[in-house]
């Protein structure tokens, strides 16, 4: 839904590599983001953060705060 256009941002939480590795590979290919909780493009993480790339950083910047 991410990179056909339908939302802007999803976070997954609780999730492993296996669940990261493939929607990251689609949204950076579809011009989107994708991230760890420190801004890192790592999948070996529990959470990962996918956007179009515009609310990216007030998203990580929310998070660290």
């Amino acid at each position: 839904m991410l990179a056909s256009g339908v939302l802007d941002l999803f976070v997954l939480i609780g999730g492993g590599p296996w669940d990261h590795a493939a929607p990251a590979v689609i949204v950076k290919e579809a011009g989107g983001r994708f991230t760890d909780m420190t801004g890192e493009p790592r999948i070996a993480s529990d959470v990962g953060i996918f956007s179009n790339g515009i609310p990216h950083a007030a998203v990580l910047q929310t998070i660290g705060e």
